[in-house]
């Protein structure tokens, strides 16, 4: 980068007062801020810095609606950083059976130091609690501490609950400023998305990401509506099980390498659950449906798509735009588009279809859900056999893979 030349005296003036103005070019940056930690999960190191990792020194308010995942998802964050320093979980919300329990579906959760003492509470807590931060915790030299949660602390110390949360924000982003050690601090909002606490907070820290559930979509989804760091804004959806977390494409990724049969139908039943409740196809729900049914049948015909030049669902674009359905063999593409459904109900179903298609739909489709299901069915065999005729030889090829694939619908 060129620097700016100003005029002579522009520069006297800016030499004059050098401890007010100073040029860019002139500003020393510590060199540890350009070596993010790593967590190696995409969506996560993308999220949290435009270098990819947890920036070192940055402060992020993590908020969320009750039991949307907040603290699973930093506990599996924190399990995943790629650190030799160890994490450290100041843990006030989970008791120590809760947190023994969340540690046996979080790999590397073990390998956290969990803090639970309450240095904050009574007439000495703050001055205990700092005492803390710039002792122990900055002896130990942690990759990032997680707060959980701002509300527990701020309630349990004396004084003002609003006044309190502001205290341990200014506290953590001192530490965290300088010792270089990034603070992911868990905060509390109500059902209708209002924080419990100061809003001005959420202007202080370096970054904030909220986590909610898409009821629509029966998703949990975590995104960012600030980061000073960069980082991609775009919201993620991350799956709780009681055998792991997962983030992503892993659910996916996983499903490729298992038996997708219980997804798929797990899938279909989700779905079904909550267009039953509509009256028209909901498409968020739909577009999860048919992402996992299409890894299934993916996988489930797999050596035939293989003899096709098609892998696997990742060489499949999904795209949802539009008025129609439709598939691109050549291109690996199926499309659904959303106005395509925005009209299909119980009522009218039987519009949806080609004319000799009609009967086949009739015989195997009981509902707006198995019409929906059907046009999966049917784009699926556009990219398995590689053609676009629409005659009877080819529903028959769609009837033939619907029932044998019977065992997904139950």
């Amino acid at each position: 980068m060129a620097k700016t030349i100003y005029s002579t005296k522009t520069t006297k003036t800016i030499n004059k007062y050098g401890d007010i103005f100073k040029r860019v070019d002139d500003i020393e940056i510590p060199e540890i801020l350009f070596h993010p930690t790593k967590t190696g999960t995409p969506e996560l190191d993308n999220s949290f810095s435009e270098m990819g990792g947890v920036t070192p020194s940055c402060v992020t308010l993590v908020t969320g609606t009750p039991g949307a995942g907040k603290t699973t998802l930093m506990a599996t964050m924190g399990a995943r950083l790629q650190s030799p320093r160890p994490v450290v979980f100041l843990s006030y919300e989970m008791s120590d059976f809760q947190t023994k329990l969340t540690a046996k579906k979080i790999d590397g959760f073990e390998k956290m130091l969990i803090v639970s003492k309450e240095f904050h509470k009574g007439a000495e807590g703050k001055k205990a609690f700092l005492e803390f931060l710039n002792g122990p915790l900055t002896e130990l030299n942690p990759s990032l501490v997680i707060v959980d949660s701002l509300q527990k602390m701020a309630g349990s110390m004396t004084g003002s609950y609003n006044n309190n949360q502001i205290w341990l924000t200014e506290a953590f982003t001192k530490f965290a400023k300088e010792t270089f050690v990034p603070v992911n601090m868990i905060g509390h909002v109500s059902k209708d998305g209002t924080y419990k606490g100061p809003t001005t907070i959420k202007h202080e820290v370096d970054a904030h990401m909220h986590i909610s559930i898409d009821k629509e979509l029966g998703e949990r989804v975590f995104s960012f509506s600030k980061n000073r760091f960069g980082g991609v804004a775009d919201p993620y959806i991350f799956r709780i099980t009681s055998h792991g977390v997962y983030i992503g494409e892993e659910w996916w990724m996983k499903a490729g390498n298992t038996d997708t049969v219980d997804m798929a139908k797990n899938a279909i039943c989700e779905f079904k659950a909550i267009s039953e409740k509509s009256q028209y196809v909901p498409f968020k729900a739909f577009q999860k449906m048919t992402k996992d049914v299409m890894r299934h049948l993916s996988t489930a015909y797999r050596s035939e798509l293989l003899d096709k030049g098609v892998a696997k669902t990742a060489d499949v674009k999904l795209t949802w735009k539009g008025t129609r359905a439709f598939c691109r063999p050549s291109a690996a593409q199926i499309n659904f588009g959303q106005k395509f459904f925005k009209d299909l109900t119980d009522a009218n179903r039987g519009r949806i279809g080609y004319k000799s298609e009609k009967e086949f739909i009739s015989r195997n489709c009981q509902s707006k859900e198995d019409v929906a299901l059907w046009v999966v069915f049917h784009e699926f065999a556009h990219l398995f056999q590689g053609r676009q005729k629409h005659v009877k030889s080819f529903f028959r090829f769609i009837e033939k893979t619907w029932n044998e694939q019977k065992a997904i619908f139950a």
